[in-house]
C-alpha cells in the first residue's frame, strides 16, 4: 500500500513529526534552521527565538525599532534558503543533534 500526504493543518509540534526538523531546543526555527538566533531565558527555563526581523526588507521601519522589540536594531540579512541539493546533502550527512536543555 502506498500513500501520499498532500496537505494538512497541524500545530507546531506536529510539524516536527511531519518534516523531521526538531521544533525544540536551540535551533527550532524551521525557516532559519542552523542560523536560528535563540536566547536561553534564565527565569523562564526555555529558549526564545529572536532575529526574525531580518526577513523584512532592509529599509523596513521595524528593523530599527528598538522600543517595540528586544532593545536592539536588526542589521543582519535573512538566511539563504537552501535548494534541493543542499537539503539532500543534509539528509544524507551524519546526524547533527542540536543542544537541548
Amino acid at each position: 500500500m502506498r500513500a501520499a500526504l498532500m496537505w494538512t493543518i497541524n500545530d507546531f509540534p506536529a510539524y516536527a513529526d511531519l518534516s523531521g526538523w526538531s521544533t525544540k531546543g536551540k535551533e527550532a526555527c524551521p525557516c532559519c534552521m542552523h542560523s536560528t538566533r535563540s536566547r536561553w531565558l534564565t527565569f523562564g527555563g526555555k529558549y526564545c527565538y529572536m532575529g526574525h526581523r531580518r526577513w523584512l526588507p532592509p529599509n523596513h521601519r521595524w528593523r530599527k525599532d528598538m522600543k517595540l522589540f528586544d532593545g536592539t536594531k536588526e542589521l543582519g540579512e535573512a538566511p539563504v534558503v537552501p535548494d534541493g541539493e543542499e537539503i539532500l546533502r543534509e539528509l544524507h550527512a551524519p546526524k547533527r543533534v542540536p543542544e537541548v536543555r
